[in-house]
Parts: C-alpha cells; structure tokens; sequence
C-alpha cells in the first residue's frame, strides 16, 4: 500500500507539471486563453484515481475545472445531487474560478445509456449546476437542426436562454455558508491503491450526510481532508465529518483547533473492518479526554439517555443502529466524565423490534450520542455511520 500511494502521488505530480507547461506555452501567446480537460466528477472516485486526476492538483494547472458528471446510474434518484457535488468539489479547490459541468445530451438516434435521461430529468441537472455557481458545457453530438432528437434544440435554447435571463445577478455569487461537510477523499481512496473500486462504506457515509443537510436547505460548503489544513475555518460554525480514522496528526491538531476557538465538530463514525471499528488517532484520543475503543458495542437500537429527551425535537428513539444480523451495531466508547449523554444503546442485542415491541427496547449502558465542551467549541459524537443509513435506506 505504501508504494501504491507513493505511485499514485508522482503520477498525480506528473499530471500536474505536465498541464502546467502546456498552460505556460498557451499563456505566453495569451494570457486569456481557457485550458481544461474533461476530468472526473463526483459519482467516478476509482476513474479519477486510475487516471491520476486530483482536483487539487489540478486546479493549479487548469484554468478551470471541467468535470463530466450525471451520468445514468442504477443510484440516479437514491442520489440526484452528482451535479451539485461535482461542483461544490471544484469549489473546494478552486473557490474563485467557475467550474464547468459536462453533461452529454440525451438523443433517441444513439445507443448509449448516458444518453438516455428524461428532458426533464436533465434539466433539473442543469438548473443545478447554476444554482451551485457553475457554468455548462452540453455536447449535442451534431448540428442542432440535424440532431434526430427534436428534443434537443428546445432543451438547449431553454437553458441557455435562462442563463442569460438571469445573468445580472447569477455572476460570481458570494458565498456566505457558515457549515461545512468534510468529503473523505483519504479514507474512500484507501482501498482503490488495493484493486477495489472505492470504500463505498465510508462513500455512501458522505453522500447520505449530503443529501440529508441538502435536503433539509441546510446552507453549507463541502471540503477536503487531505487540504484541510488550507481552508479558513474559523468562518464556519459548524464541520461535520464522516470519519476520523484517515486523518493525520497535522489534520487533527487543525479541527482540535476549530473546536477550541468556538466551532462545533460533528463526528460520524462509519469506519470499520470485519467485526471490529478502526482505530481513532491516539492524538485525538488525548486532545480530547476521550476513549474509543475498537469493539462492537451490543445493543441493536439507541434509545434517548434520559426520559426529558424524547420530548426534544432533536432526540427521537429508539433509532435503529443495526443493518442486518451481521452488521456492526456501534463503536463502544467511554466519553469523559464532563460528557453530556443524549443517547444509550438498549439493553438487549435483540435485531429487530416491530411497532407494538417498541415499548420493550430499555436502555443499557452504552453511550452512543455524546457531546463535550471543549475550550469554547463542543465535540458531538454519534458512534456509527447515520449516513450510510440514511443513504441505503432511505
């Protein structure tokens, strides 16, 4: 693994030295030349690993970010946010310069499912790329009065002619989001250096996080955790992240720093391997007081720690924690003594409680929902991947 990652750096490096001559070539005739290649969007992880693509990287050698994205997937409604994501990714790495969708038209005369998603389905697509701030690029494979789809003129016009309609005041928006959601490119890209297509565990983590804080208008900017150290945290109130397990003691010390000076840190926990959790960093361990074991904690439902709770509009129970009989149910924690406990694993392992058993779920011992006063900021932990849940089950 250690060689694999060293090799997929230099290739990355690689890529990016070799756009930047061919940037510094076109710019000595014109310094308003565009340079950008198609490149990965959100939905294609293992494609932009093998093909050596790092939107970091490349945001230094591109003058824009052109990312091929929405493609016909079995997930197309379970997850219609490919555009938004995609765009939010460049942003994260690129903030002052528009990123560019590519999305193919659909056309009745080819036989290629990219091309096959319903008008309006693509123009819910587009209209997202312009609400995230991003620009588009729609490849209607021929002329448009020769396209055997009729379809295709009516649905280009109509989007550029929105565009245009609202141009005034859809040009270089400002951002102003005070909540940030960490995508997990360490963690997810972990696996894909060992043949496997990505850690679709930890993946369906953050898109079900996504969805859920997009779903709910929840206003909020999605960074990197291998660049976190670059980023102005101190703007948001709030980060939320899927794991802690792939972060380094330079990362750490950065969000232990965030949550110091008043922020609150959301901590998912969907990281494990066969029946036991992988280890959370010792340092953060020690940051914070606290101990997280690796072990499965028993107990198949959360229930709220104290009967005041279920009363609160944020603590609802018993919520389900297991996924199947094989699944891990928690990660078994021991929150310091100035912990505030918001919800307990049950009593009983038992799998699963039909409506008229629920009044049989009790509480047992297990912390899992906690949070912790840290400097000025608060800790909150939640000892499984919410996620994942959510994203598979809807």
């Amino acid at each position: 693994p250690g060689m694999a990652l060293e090799f997929n750096f230099w290739r990355q490096s690689i890529v990016e030295e070799m756009i930047l001559d061919y940037k510094k070539i076109l710019h000595e005739k014109n310094d308003n030349i565009l340079l950008m290649a198609e490149i990965a969007g959100a939905e294609s992880p293992g494609w932009a690993y093998r093909k050596g693509f790092d939107n970091h990287r490349l945001s230094n050698a591109f003058t824009n970010l052109l990312l091929t994205t929405g493609r016909m997937r079995e997930d197309l409604y379970r997850f219609r946010y490919w555009i938004g994501l995609s765009a939010e990714m460049a942003h994260a790495t690129m903030p002052d310069f528009l990123p560019i969708i590519n999305m193919k038209v659909q056309s009745a005369g080819l036989n290629y499912s990219d091309f096959q998603k319903p008008v309006g389905e693509f123009k819910f697509y587009c209209y997202q790329a312009i609400a995230h701030n991003a620009g588009l690029k729609i490849p209607t494979y021929g002329i448009l009065q020769n396209v055997e789809d009729t379809r295709s003129k009516e649905l280009v016009s109509s989007i550029f002619t929105f565009m245009k309609n609202r141009e005034g005041y859809a040009v270089n928006p400002q951002k102003i989001n005070q909540v940030a959601l960490v995508y997990p490119k360490m963690g997810i890209e972990d696996v894909i250096m060992m043949g496997q297509e990505a850690n679709m565990g930890l993946r369906n983590e953050f898109l079900g996080l996504y969805r859920a804080m997009a779903g709910k208008h929840i206003q909020f900017d999605v960074l990197y955790d291998h660049i976190l150290m670059e980023y102005e945290l101190k703007k948001y109130n709030m980060i939320v992240i899927p794991s802690m397990v792939y972060f380094n003691n330079q990362q750490i010390e950065t969000i232990y720093h965030f949550i110091e000076n008043g922020g609150r840190l959301v901590m998912l926990d969907n990281s494990y391997s066969g029946s036991e959790f992988l280890k959370i960093p010792e340092l953060f361990q020690q940051l914070t007081g606290v101990n997280w074991t690796t072990t499965n904690g028993t107990g198949n439902y959360a229930v709220p720690f104290a009967d005041s709770y279920a009363d609160q509009d944020i603590i609802k129970g018993p919520l389900g924690l297991a996924t199947s009989n094989s699944s891990l149910n928690y990660r078994l924690t021991v929150p310091a003594s100035d912990s505030k406990v918001w919800l307990n694993s049950c009593r009983e392992n038992v799998y699963r409680a039909t409506p008229e058993d629920i009044g049989k779920v009790e509480k047992g011992d297990n912390a899992v929902l906690w949070s912790k006063r840290i400097g000025e900021g608060d800790l909150v932990y939640f000892g499984r991947g919410l996620g994942e849940m959510m994203y598979r089950y809807d």
